[in-house]
């Protein structure tokens, strides 16, 4: 299911500003359907859930999201996803300097 990029603000909200609760409510949300992979900056550069909240270091979102994706068979991939600049979750959190983050990635 393609969502448009209101609907993705609830995402994008959730991951940037660190409101675990509001992820978990959109993520499991049956009428929504939103995925971890969705593409949701508002530019077109690939960024997903993973990458907001390492890159502001949402440590207790990352958390939630490792549990979230624990069964999923393409849990490592959905972790290696790049940006259209090459950028993965594990980068970002890099970048962003948390390095609680980083070691749990």
């Amino acid at each position: 299911m393609k969502h448009n990029i209101k609907e993705k603000m609830e995402l994008y909200t959730s991951s940037t500003k660190g409101k675990l609760e509001n992820l978990k409510e959109v993520l499991n949300n049956p009428v929504k359907k939103y995925s971890v992979t969705e593409e949701i900056s508002k530019s077109g550069y690939y960024w997903t859930v993973l990458h907001y909240a390492s890159h502001y270091g949402h440590y207790d979102i990352l958390m939630y999201l490792i549990e979230y994706l624990d069964d999923h068979p393409d849990k490592y991939e959905i972790f290696n996803m790049q940006t259209t600049e090459g950028k993965t979750p594990l980068f970002c959190a890099i970048l962003s300097g948390d390095i609680k983050s980083v070691q749990k990635q």
